[in-house]
């Protein structure tokens, strides 16, 4: 049974992705305007992906928030609103052919290779392309990847005692930077291959 859970308003790439044969027995579309608790209760992991609607995400932010109160991972791709995140995102012009044209020089310049998800790639295949990047994050997210001018591209919020999120529901709930050990939430302004579009990086 699918444990990713893939937040889906209508976008072709999303759906393509989590129906296409080599991923469909891990990723769950879930439709934003259903996204409730019941229908996240037996997930390990969701997916907010790039071309998210971003008005009716602030509406069910508390859904995500208790989600990660549970210990469960959030993946939040780009273009995400500062309604419902605590981070402020600008878009960016898209260079799709810095791999042709430059490749030597991907638009991500700066990589935490000891990351789990980047550990073992090379520059060129930790960066897709980029749609834009993160002008402010909360204090006291672990920065993964950032741009040649030190924008950040890829973070990971960390455990602090200052608030970062709006409180969800949830009464005993603190902040979403004060979760529990086991649950994670990383942004990235890319589009990556397993998580948005299907598509691998560059070799």
């Amino acid at each position: 049974m699918a444990k990713i859970g893939l937040i889906f308003n209508g976008v072709w790439s999303h759906y393509a992705l989590a129906t296409a044969p080599k991923y469909r027995d891990l990723y769950r579309l879930l439709y934003i305007h259903d996204l409730d608790a019941a229908a996240v209760q037996d997930l390990a992991a969701l997916v907010i992906p790039f071309q998210s609607n971003q008005a009716v995400l602030a509406e069910k932010q508390a859904v995500i928030y208790d989600f990660l109160a549970a210990g469960n991972k959030v993946f939040v791709e780009g273009d995400s609103s500062a309604t419902w995140l605590d981070a402020q995102w600008e878009d960016r012009p898209v260079n799709n052919y810095w791999w042709v044209t430059d490749p030597a020089r991907p638009p991500v310049a700066h990589t935490d290779y000891g990351h789990p998800v980047y550990r073992g790639l090379t520059p060129r295949q930790a960066c897709w392309h980029t749609h834009g990047v993160y002008t402010r994050v909360p204090d006291a997210a672990e920065i993964i990847q950032t741009n040649d001018a030190g924008d950040v591209i890829t973070c990971k919020p960390t455990r602090t005692a200052a608030p970062c999120w709006p409180p969800p529901s949830t009464p005993s709930w603190n902040t979403a930077c004060s979760k529990s050990p086991t649950s994670t939430t990383t942004w990235t302004s890319s589009r990556t291959g397993l998580a948005a579009n299907g598509r691998r990086p560059a070799a």
